[in-house]
């Protein structure tokens, strides 16, 4: 009877210590992303060098942004009604949307800060 009460125990303690084992994993932390003065902020890309895209509103209208290295810059089409960036590539090109004079729809692209359309 002693036997099976003391291989009781040590199937427990066994199981216990695997339970632990298998919850134990990389931590990590979460971030508010909140643009500055924005209504809503909506972050849609990341890249492998921790660069955020999206988009958020402010003054009834959307635009898009980069969040690098702690800092939020806007990016906007100049003449657009809206801008949104979708994703960043690990060279930092931001690809998106924007809608201009003619209406919704072109699909616009970075490289090197400037602004290609497409």
């Amino acid at each position: 009877m002693r036997k099976n009460w003391l291989f009781c125990i040590l199937i427990v303690s066994a199981a216990a210590l695997l339970g632990q084992a298998l919850v134990v994993g990389p931590s990590f932390q979460f971030t508010s992303i909140d643009f500055p003065g924005a209504t809503l902020t909506r972050a849609t890309g990341l890249n492998s060098e921790g660069q955020i895209v999206g988009r958020y509103v402010a003054g009834g209208a959307f635009h898009g942004f980069l969040l690098s290295q702690g800092t939020y810059s806007s990016i906007d089409v100049p003449g657009a009604s809206y801008t949104i960036a979708h994703g960043i590539n690990a060279e930092g090109q931001i690809v998106g949307r924007y809608a201009g004079a003619h209406g919704a729809g072109p699909r616009l692209s970075t490289e090197r800060g400037k602004f290609h359309h497409s």
